[in-house]
This record gives structure tokens, sequence and C-alpha cells, in this order.
């Protein structure tokens, strides 16, 4: 637990200097990124409450003038994950942090997920993170593609095409997780096949 709040102190403090709050909000943006318009809709559905990857990777989108931030679900680890709580309550609270630093806490919605993994192949989880996903890949008023990042577990998006299959139709889902190949690289010691 030590390592992650180390690392997290030591994000904050990173962003703080290098991107001052103020220059984050819509109001405070000048120049260049006040001309780029969103070229994309993006859900960020990540385990923010685990190792430090995946505030990196909320903060390189919400940071980003190129994408158009729908929603964060913060998703569970297992109970314990690198020593943190693992809950979906938890990484909200990180992905909260986060937010409040770009000055965001009040524009971009943070979803909880169930705390749980899928108990078969055919039973969706119903949640708010899985209504959000649905209904922002229905929308008919938008153009922008919409992008579904998911960083870990693939419980929310499957439970959503669950319960709405054409949204398959609808959205591009972008996914980093998964075993290891032992064609591309050695597995670190350790290693086991089990991924959620």
């Amino acid at each position: 637990m030590g390592n992650i709040k180390h690392f997290g102190n030591l994000f904050y403090l990173l962003f703080i200097t290098v991107f001052p709050p103020t220059c984050v909000s819509q109001e405070g943006l000048t120049g260049l990124e006040a001309m780029v318009t969103p070229r994309m809709r993006v859900i960020i559905d990540n385990d923010l409450g685990g190792d430090p990857d995946g505030l990196f990777q909320l903060a390189h989108h919400l940071l980003s003038p190129s994408v158009e931030i729908r929603g964060i679900i913060a998703s569970h680890l297992y109970a314990q994950g690198f020593g943190a709580p693992g809950t979906s309550e938890y990484a909200r609270e990180k992905a909260m942090e986060i937010l409040k630093i770009l000055n965001l806490d009040k524009t971009i919605p943070v979803y909880l997920d169930k705390n749980e993994s899928l108990k078969d192949m055919n039973t969706a989880m119903n949640s708010d993170a899985v209504q959000a996903i649905i209904k922002e890949a229905l929308r008919t008023d938008t153009d922008l593609p919409l992008y579904v990042v998911c960083g870990g577990g693939l419980t929310n998006i499957a439970s959503a095409y669950l319960l709405e299959p054409k949204i398959s139709e609808k959205l591009i889902l972008i996914w980093i997780g998964g075993p290891e190949y032992d064609d591309l690289a050695l597995p670190p010691p350790g290693y086991t096949p089990l991924e959620y």
C-alpha cells in the first residue's frame, strides 16, 4: 500500500507542477488546445484502485483535447489487489482525486461496477456502469465514434453486450490485458494463466 500511495503522491506532484489545474479546465484552455475539437468519444473502464498505470492512463485521456470523455468506470480488482482494497468504490475515490486535481470533478461522471465477476458467459451483471455504456453507444445525436477503453477486466462491456447486443455495431473496444504470450515474451516468475 505504501508504494501505491508513494506513486500516487509523485503522480499528483508531477501533474500539479507540469499541468496546473487551471490549464486543463475548459475555461482555461488557450491557444492550440482551444482550437482542437474532439475526434472521438471515450468511455474509460479501468481498475483505478490498484497499480498506478490506470491512473496515468486516466490522466492522459483527461488531458487530451482530441477526445470527449463520456464517463469513467471505476472497476474492481480481486480483493486486496496490489495491497489496495480492490473495490469499485476505492477505484472511484482515486478517479475523483485525479478529476479534482484537473478541475474536472463536476463535469465527468464516474460509475461503479458490481464488485463481482460474471457468473457465466450468458448472464449479465447490470449496473450504472453497464447502463452508461449502452446509453452512450445507442446515441443518435452525434457522429463521433465511441471507443470503450478497458484496462483490466471486461465484465462491464460483456454485460452491456449481453443486455443490448446492438452496441457491438456502435462502438470500438480497446483492451489491454490477457495472459502472457510465450511466443512474444517469457512469462514472469510466478506466472499464472488466469486473467479476469
